[in-house]
């Protein structure tokens, strides 16, 4: 079965096709947000690469941030315009986790930290076992003086802004926290293969409502798709 993972959360945006638990294609979209004009022909591209077409797709996933609002409702929109024209399953999977999944293996616990614009900061804290994730610290948003306080135990700190882990932060942090200096963007791939598992699974509801996730304190945290 053939799987799409669409992110856009993020300045690159990455596409990824998946079949039967292989990555066929991973290809990214460096378009400084202008993922809208860019997503189309990635996924033709990838299909052509991969020797597929749009009718061998069985499944969709699809990045839900937090992140870029704009970027998180253009992937949504993209994806829930192949699942109207296919009329096949779509999946929705936390952008943070799907960053956590690049370096799963290179520490006990990941934590994602992304800004979130207006003095704020998004976060979660992972760990990869057992091919799964177990979620250490739900995805939050809170300041950069609280952030500190909100890293789960020793962890490696990944972020996928240019900018990295603002240095207020490091400076507070426990000797044993490791930080990845270039950015680290979303996986395709996994969510992907997410959304593959979810689709095949025998509780999946096609009917349940895909939308951006927002975490601004005093605004619902699903922002309604239009």
């Amino acid at each position: 079965m053939l799987s799409v993972g669409i992110d856009t959360s993020t300045k690159v945006g990455c596409l990824a096709i998946v079949e039967d638990g292989k990555c066929l294609v991973e290809k990214t979209i460096d378009a400084q947000l202008d993922h809208s004009a860019r997503l189309l022909p990635t996924l033709e591209s990838a299909l052509q690469a991969a020797g597929a077409s749009r009718a061998d797709i069985a499944c969709i996933g699809v990045g839900l941030g937090p992140g870029s609002l704009t970027g998180v409702r253009v992937g949504i929109a993209f994806a829930k315009g192949l699942v109207f024209a296919l009329q096949k399953p779509l999946v929705g999977v936390c952008s943070l986790e799907a960053i956590a999944y690049r370096v799963r293996e290179s520490a006990s616990i990941v934590t994602v930290i992304v800004d979130a614009k207006l003095g704020g900061y998004y976060h979660a804290s992972y760990r990869w076992a057992g091919g799964t994730f177990e979620e250490v610290r739900a995805p939050s948003v809170c300041s950069l003086r609280e952030l500190p306080e909100q890293i789960a135990g020793i962890s490696l700190l990944v972020s996928p802004d240019e900018k990295g882990i603002p240095r207020e932060v490091l400076e507070g942090l426990p000797r044993d926290c490791r930080v990845e200096e270039t950015p680290v963007h979303p996986s395709a791939e996994y969510i992907a293969r997410r959304a593959l598992a979810e689709a095949s699974l025998p509780s999946y509801d096609p009917g349940r409502i895909v939308e951006p996730t927002y975490l601004r304190p005093g605004i619902p945290q699903k922002a309604k798709l239009a």
